[in-house]
């Protein structure tokens, strides 16, 4: 075991919020999950190396911290019928996914697959037998340490302002990616020293940081690779750009921050970057004329997208009609189904189908099979049962945010932060679908989680859900004390339930 600088640097400073802040928690694990090159303990040696990234130190904290709260006395939760339900089906689904980890290897036992920590490029021509491994075991605890923080933050996350809060930690992450981009590509081009010992310390990745495309230099910044980067500040960039357009206070901050993003994005040459980028500002610009038709749009929406749209526009016929630029853009854009990259990935893409139908529909277990596509990645590894779950929850999740949008809330910008959060998960879970090639991305859960609190906040609360059976100690004080805490937090959940009510009202009674 070894601890690099990057744990030296974050796990004091973890400790210190977890004892003395721990409400600022769920905020740090925004920020940490951005760090996905570093590590903060090392483990293993030879072929197997395994680093803990800061955002499962963060979990793991947040687990310290809840699970015996939980486990004693249950997660006392008040929340709609259809949020509850939703809960339910996500604990359903991650179940799931963790019991497919232990079994499905062992009897799928010597089955060829495209083991993850292989790579797609390493098994195109020789794929390996299926066994049980650490990755297997490593993923479901990555998993279960997902949801305990996406009830986490459902559960902590009371009012307005604790969401705009996560929020704030959201369009900070990004900045910190930002801000490393830029700096790796000032330090690439003018030969200063770039913090690989800090930045990508994690041994269980191959860190891709000095790697060039056409004579450009690609940004990966705080990820280990450029592609993820390109995924991640196209899911922000659509997050600035909604607040710009329809968020009135500090919009110019938010319109520098994405047009900061879309350089970046640029700069990662990704391919997935690239278009995840360019479907969701043809999303959004489609989506204002349309409103603008209906008579509904928003002046500021329309102006902040246009701009952006012609900036992209503009750069791709600048970069098209150079030399090297055209170079590029054919090996990122218009040739790129022709690269060998590409033929390796979609390579793996067919492949899961055969998996698919050779485990009869069961899967090769979670982390098994290193499909670079989230939707066969779950076809491959969680099969027919995980492919059901999870498009129930991505439909149900539609639906409820619907239904949310019509509820009462007691914060006017409450609405712009939750669509914006909504079209970010969108572009992110787009970004998976087209590359990524795992479910416990850590970004992807965040956001599920915040957006989940968002329409906890804005939909009646009806009924209360427990992720455990409470067992209560009436002989320990903690446990007297933590009874009345909840019976206060019941008062406090009905006076908000009340007070939505009246806010509802309000809004019926206007809009009538």
């Amino acid at each position: 075991m070894s601890i690099p600088v990057s744990g030296i640097v974050l796990i004091p400073l973890a400790l210190v919020i977890f004892f003395f802040a721990p409400h600022r928690l769920g905020q740090l694990a925004i920020i940490a999950a951005v760090f996905a090159a570093a590590s903060v303990i090392n483990f293993g040696g030879g072929s197997f190396l395994v680093g803990i990234a800061p955002f499962y130190f963060v979990a793991l904290l947040i687990a310290i911290r809840c699970l015996p709260k939980w486990l004693n006395y249950g997660l006392q939760l008040g929340t709609s019928e259809p949020l509850r339900r939703y809960l339910q089906v996500l604990s359903v689904f991650v179940t799931w996914a963790v019991l497919s980890a232990f079994i499905f290897p062992i009897l799928f036992n010597g089955h060829p697959v495209d083991l993850g920590r292989a790579g797609p490029d390493a098994t195109f021509y020789t794929r390996l037998p299926l066994h049980w491994s650490f990755s297997n075991g490593g993923q479901a605890g990555y998993l279960i340490l997902d949801l305990i923080v996406v009830f986490y933050l459902v559960e902590r996350t009371q009012g307005p302002d604790s969401l705009i809060a996560l929020c704030s930690a959201f369009s900070l992450s990004g900045l910190i990616v930002v801000a490393v981009g830029a700096y790796q590509f000032i330090a690439h081009h003018f030969g200063l020293p770039f913090p690989r010992e800090f930045l990508n310390s994690n041994p269980a990745w191959a860190q891709l940081t000095s790697q060039n495309l056409d004579g450009a230099s690609r940004i990966s910044a705080t990820f280990d690779e450029s592609s993820g980067a390109g995924s991640f500040l196209a899911a922000w960039v659509t997050f600035e750009l909604i607040l710009a357009g329809r968020y009135d206070a500090r919009r110019w901050r938010h319109l520098a921050f994405a047009l900061a993003g879309i350089l970046i994005v640029i700069g990662t040459t990704s391919t997935t970057g690239y278009v995840t980028t360019a479907i969701m500002l043809l999303f959004l610009l489609s989506r204002e004329l349309f409103a603008l038709i209906r008579g509904r749009s928003s002046a500021p929406a329309i102006a902040v997208i246009a701009m952006i749209s012609l900036l992209g526009i503009a750069l791709f016929c600048a970069f098209t009609f150079t030399g090297a630029g055209h170079s590029l853009v054919s090996d990122v854009l218009l040739n790129k189904a022709e690269s060998g990259s590409s033929l390796h990935r979609m390579a793996t893409v067919m492949r899961s189908f055969h998996i698919f139908s050779a485990t009869f529909g069961l899967g090769a277990g979670l982390g098994s099979n290193r499909a670079m596509s989230l939707a066969a990645y779950i076809l491959s590894n969680l099969g027919v049962v995980g492919v059901v779950l999870f498009a129930w929850l991505m439909l149900s999740l539609i639906v409820i945010t619907r239904s949310a949008s019509h509820a009462g809330y007691m914060d006017t910008s409450q609405p712009v932060w939750h669509f914006a959060l909504v079209l970010a998960f969108g572009a992110h879970l787009l970004a998976l679908t087209e590359s990524g090639a795992e479910i416990s991305d850590p970004v992807l859960w965040l956001l599920w989680g915040i957006i989940l609190a968002s329409i906890r906040l804005r939909l009646p609360v009806d009924l209360p859900f427990s992720f455990v059976t409470a067992a209560a100690h009436d002989s320990h004080l903690a446990g007297v004390d933590y009874r009345v805490n909840l019976e206060n937090e019941s008062r406090m959940t009905k006076h908000r339930a009340v007070l939505r009510s009246l806010e509802t009202s309000k809004y019926v009674a206007k809009s009538v």
